[in-house]
């Protein structure tokens, strides 16, 4: 990493210039190891009037060695008419701005790997080592290991890149399960690169999974009933419909899988199907109801923005308290709103499908009576209390998912409101703090009256409560365990590690290699 420069202006009047200094770095790659030159100049720019101008620059080498060129600071002159505003000066990062970026780079660049090539590459590993990931490979035996798997489909690309990436840094040893989780990552097959799609999938076969169950095997005359003049879409959608109210938790009590029967094998297959539809509701279709979540508000949200901000944007020239207060009441009116909307849809369709089906003439619904049945479905309630025309089951199991869903995350927000305004609240507090004694007296750690970039990213950290004091107690026992007594992790400590390491026998790794060849044998 170059070394970064803290360059002052000079004073009124002086002409004199910084001199220029070039500091080459390196960095890391998948494919080795790539020199960086980083040139930090000063121009002093000395005006008419003796003034001087001094933006810090940063210049881009060339492959050449040269400098690439770039528009020169302009000095203001009082006396032309055609004044040129000198640009700003470029963004100096700081070490832990670098260090993210880095970490963040390491990231996009992982080398994609199948799940059978990784499985073999760390199999290989662990037989070397026997068996202890915490182990290092020498340098020399991994070369020798990627010239033996060179042809070796593609755990050979695997081999290569763990031996580019170990000469770029100079290692003396390779450990595998660093490099497998930071340096690797599964290839992206079609339903990991569309989730989405994983979801609709995945519910679509719960819901034919159900109608094989309920209609082809146990042929349950309450899920999957046939009565004589009845419709012949009767069954299937009876099925569909308790697989909508099963999912979404609501339970009328009007559909049962044990049906008039008490039988030990229908009461196995109820338990058994509702713990399936659990399974399905937690993994499958919680992605399937975020997404569409996230769709819905994309979509609304940026209509309503100007008006949102009107009453959500902190303002620091208004008393803090007054602000939460007007931002909680928004919230909750907001949150009432939504909820209130969701079920008078539910309504307003539940009245449609009594006006319009003989069943609906045979039960009379107000208005009110289908906004309480709308209510306790969203709300996964379900008191079962209501007789429901049947022709109702063609919304209701569409209604049962969605509104259930909306409903939800509704109330997961409400809840949520108390803890969203304390961090609403500090990070107020935070972005407006100006530079005082008390910042400081607040988050430095060693006593010298003063913070360096390590201290404020920590102290905010956690006065924003990002991270918890157990957090960092962890962190800095592991890096203590690591650094040793000197407090600082280097050369020495990664030499005295190999030593204490590579007193493991060579009849280890054969016994750990002869059990691996049994269990295969098995």
């Amino acid at each position: 990493m170059g070394s970064e420069e803290n360059g002052k202006g000079t004073g009124a009047g002086s002409s004199m210039q910084s001199p220029r200094k070039s500091n080459p770095s390196k960095r890391v790659t998948m494919s080795g190891v790539e020199n960086v030159q980083e040139v930090d100049t000063t121009a002093d720019v000395k005006e008419e009037g003796g003034g001087l101008s001094s933006p810090a620059s940063t210049a881009a080498v060339t492959d050449d060695g040269n400098l690439a060129p770039e528009e020169a600071p302009v000095a203001e002159n009082g006396s032309s008419n055609d004044q040129t505003e000198t640009p700003a000066p470029p963004k100096r990062l700081t070490k832990v701005e670098r260090l993210v970026g880095n970490i963040e780079k390491r990231r996009e660049n992982r080398m994609e790997v199948s799940q059978k090539a990784r499985k073999k590459f760390l199999s290989i590993c662990r037989a070397k080592v026997g068996g202890d990931s915490s182990i290092g490979i020498p340098i020399a035996e991994l070369r020798t290991m990627r010239d033996e798997h060179r042809q070796d489909g593609e755990v050979g690309p695997i081999f290569e890149c763990a031996v580019n990436l170990s000469e770029a840094i100079d290692a003396k040893a390779f450990y595998f399960r660093d490099f497998n989780e930071y340096y690797l990552t599964l290839q992206d097959t079609y339903l990991r690169r569309n989730p989405f799609i994983g979801a609709i999938v995945g519910v679509l076969a719960y819901y034919i999974c159900s109608l094989i169950l309920f209609c082809g095997i146990m042929g349950n005359n309450s899920t999957c009933p046939s009565t004589a003049g009845g419709p012949a879409y009767e069954g299937w959608l009876s099925a569909i419909y308790f697989a909508s109210v099963t999912i979404s938790t609501v339970g009328y009590g009007d559909v049962s899988v044990v049906g008039s029967g008490t039988e030990v094998w229908r009461v196995s297959i109820g338990v058994a199907y509702m713990v399936y539809a659990m399974v399905v509701a937690v993994t499958v279709f919680s992605s399937l109801s975020s997404r569409a979540m996230d769709i819905a508000q994309n979509t609304i949200a940026p209509k309503l923005e100007p008006f949102l901000d009107k009453w959500t944007t902190m303002k620091k020239s208004e008393a803090l308290a007054a602000q939460l207060k007007r931002v909680w009441v928004f919230k909750v009116v907001e949150l009432s709103l939504e909820f209130l909307l969701i079920n008078l849809f539910g309504m307003c369709c539940a009245m449609i499908v009594m006006a319009t089906t003989e069943d609906g003439d045979k039960i009379d619904w107000s208005w009110m009576t289908a906004f309480y049945w709308a209510v306790q479905t969203t709300t996964t309630i379900g008191y079962g209390d209501l007789d429901m025309p049947f022709d109702l089951r063609w919304f209701n199991f569409f209604f049962a998912i969605v509104g259930t869903t909306f409903a939800a995350s509704i109330l997961s927000s409400l809840s949520d409101l108390k803890t969203n305004m304390k961090e609403m609240r500090r990070l107020y507090v935070w972005k407006h703090q100006e530079v005082s004694m008390q910042l400081i007296a607040d988050m430095e750690g060693d006593g010298d009256n003063s913070l360096d970039e390590y201290e404020f990213l920590i102290g905010s950290l956690l006065t924003l409560e990002k991270i918890q004091p157990e957090d960092v107690e962890e962190i800095m026992d592991k890096f203590r365990a690591l650094a040793g007594a000197d407090g600082i992790i280097d050369q020495k400590d990664v030499e005295d590690h190999h030593a204490k390491l590579s007193t493991l026998s060579k009849s280890d790794i054969e016994r750990y290699n002869a059990q691996q060849r049994e269990k295969m044998e098995e």
